[in-house]
């Protein structure tokens, strides 16, 4: 997870009218602030990324996982031997396995809404409107331990709507809120580090709506560059 701004970033002015007391600072545009957090997080160096293999461990057990930064796809893996559980996700068929277990493959709306809206955020698809179209709306300002952050809300086609707060001096993303998600929690990025000549959180953690904190996540290496479509598609039946 990762973001920044540009010129777009100027969007926040206060409107002054010619001897006259300066009007009330207008709120950004959702469109401004992702705008803001793209120049910010590397820019154009964005647009030549092609795809994310990703290590690293959450809750104390490793993980790893591809991206497509093109087009839909996606493939989590996590623990190790027999325990591995997979989640795959081609861009039609949503699927999982375990250990040597079989795949189990699935086009159900509902699933597929929720695999949807974790590829989206998982790649940072709010980067990318033209390629991942989405729904975007400004909320509001909020204020939390000496910081400030506007808070957008973005709804990825065919997925649902999650908040995304970003820091109003770095313009990084800081906070995913997702407050209809199963279950509702937020999501807070930290270390921000450049790899592929963008900057990326190396460090989340997740916590319960009440503040508890669930899991906690690290990246260990992020490589950019292509990946092997075929990662994406549920294995044949043995």
């Amino acid at each position: 997870m990762s973001i920044g701004f540009g010129p777009l970033a100027l969007a926040v002015l206060l409107l002054l009218a010619p001897g006259c007391a300066s009007a009330p600072a207008r709120a950004p545009s959702a469109a401004a602030v992702l705008a803001a957090s793209k120049a910010a997080s590397g820019g154009a160096a964005w647009d030549r990324i092609e795809g994310l293999t990703e290590r690293g461990s959450h809750g104390g057990m490793p993980y790893r996982t591809w991206l497509d930064f093109r087009r839909h796809g996606m493939r989590m893996e996590s623990g190790t031997g027999e325990a591995t559980r997979v989640h795959g996700y081609n861009g039609e068929t949503d699927w999982t396995a375990r250990g040597a277990g079989p795949a189990l493959a699935s086009r159900d709306p509902a699933v597929l809404r929720e695999t949807i809206t974790t590829f989206y955020f998982s790649a940072s698809g709010y980067l990318f409107p033209a390629r991942f179209p989405a729904a975007t709306r400004y909320l509001r300002e909020e204020a939390e331990g000496g910081r400030r952050f506007d808070a957008i809300e973005v709804t990825p086609e065919g997925g649902r709507p999650v908040e995304l707060w970003f820091d109003k001096d770095t313009h990084l993303l800081a906070r995913i809120v997702d407050r209809t998600g199963p279950p509702p929690v937020t999501i807070s990025a930290s270390d921000y580090r450049r790899a592929g000549g963008v900057l990326v959180a190396f460090g989340a953690t997740v916590r319960a709506m009440d503040g508890t904190i669930v899991d906690e996540g690290r990246i260990e290496s992020a490589e950019f560059g292509p990946v092997d479509r075929s990662l994406f598609d549920p294995p044949a039946p043995r």
